[in-house]
């Protein structure tokens, strides 16, 4: 399994470090801080152009824009 180290910020200014991989057909990450440093999941489907859908391992859901 590769993985793919990632740094970012959020909009309240904080920032964290994590890793991102793919396990089987889900995208995974592990954040140091965020989350609580949990290991989350996500099977991802395109809802339309630029809209991705995704259910995290525990069951939470949503949307996301996918700029570009």
């Amino acid at each position: 399994m590769s993985t793919f180290a990632a740094a970012f910020s959020g909009s309240n200014g904080g920032s964290d470090h994590g890793k991102w991989w793919v396990k089987g057909h889900k995208l995974c990450q592990k954040w140091s801080n965020w989350v609580d440093g949990a290991t989350y999941c996500y099977a991802l489907s395109e809802q339309e152009k630029n809209i991705v859908r995704w259910v995290r391992s525990d069951c939470r859901s949503g949307t996301a824009r996918i700029a570009g």
